[in-house]
């Protein structure tokens, strides 16, 4: 399953990712763990570890959660992740690994966008349709986020705005996810153990990722995570 120290590595970087921009956590460690373990493996793991960093943005945002901006991208968000995880167990190998490499792309080029108004200014249709998408993709890969950036960006919403909703959608998702994993024989003991050693590395990058969401700019960290996930997304497509 690949050395413990390389994995806690892995999820400490995951969860300053995830802690400052709110989404991310699932695009790094599913793509570094998929060079190292089969990918359905890797989602198990990844979707375990990231459960304790999303409850931590939860608390961290739950002054800035608008349940009436959440609700539409639930709405199709948590059927779609049911499907996300059938997509998981019956789609070829490279098609899942081509999946992978996109998302991470996707994310890293959305980081470079911020319209100066609202493209999209109400919920209907263009939020159903990411919290679709991010549900697909949440559920199959654990790499939910891109969509749902990409609608918030053309909201033109806030960081708070947006982290508040990422952090509320991604745990509703993850109740769907998780237990149909269970059912699916992707969490067995090993996987459970793998999980619950490096909970403390990603709380830890959560925490001080939180720190630098609170009191610096996140631009210059969002241009160096992109660095790292253009370099991921390439290595991921050849190997």
């Amino acid at each position: 399953m690949g050395d413990l120290a390389l994995l806690a590595g892995i999820v400490l970087i995951a969860g300053l990712i995830s802690g400052t921009t709110g989404f991310g956590f699932g695009l790094f460690t599913v793509g570094m763990f998929s060079i190292l373990m089969p990918v359905s493996q890797a989602t198990a793991i990844s979707s375990l570890v990231g459960l304790t960093s999303i409850l931590a943005n939860v608390w961290s945002t739950r002054k800035d959660i608008s349940w009436r901006e959440a609700w539409p991208l639930l709405l199709t968000g948590l059927p779609a992740t049911a499907v996300g995880v059938y997509l998981l167990h019956n789609l070829p190998l490279a098609s899942l690994r081509a999946g992978i490499a996109v998302m991470i792309l996707l994310g890293s080029a959305l980081t470079f966008w911020s319209p100066p108004k609202p493209i999209v200014t109400r919920s209907w249709p263009w939020g159903y349709v990411a919290g679709a998408v991010s549900g697909l993709f949440g559920g199959s890969i654990n790499m939910g986020g891109p969509p749902l950036v990409f609608y918030t960006l053309a909201r033109a919403w806030d960081k708070a705005l947006c982290k508040g909703v990422f952090s509320v959608v991604f745990f509703a998702v993850s109740l769907v996810r998780l237990p149909l994993y269970a059912l699916a024989g992707d969490i067995t003991t090993e996987t459970l153990l793998t999980s619950l050693s490096l909970i403390v590395p990603a709380l830890a990058g959560t925490f001080v990722g939180a720190r630098v969401f609170r009191r610096l700019s996140t631009v210059g960290f969002r241009y160096v995570a992109t660095g790292v996930l253009v370099a991921l997304a390439i290595r991921v497509l050849i190997t």
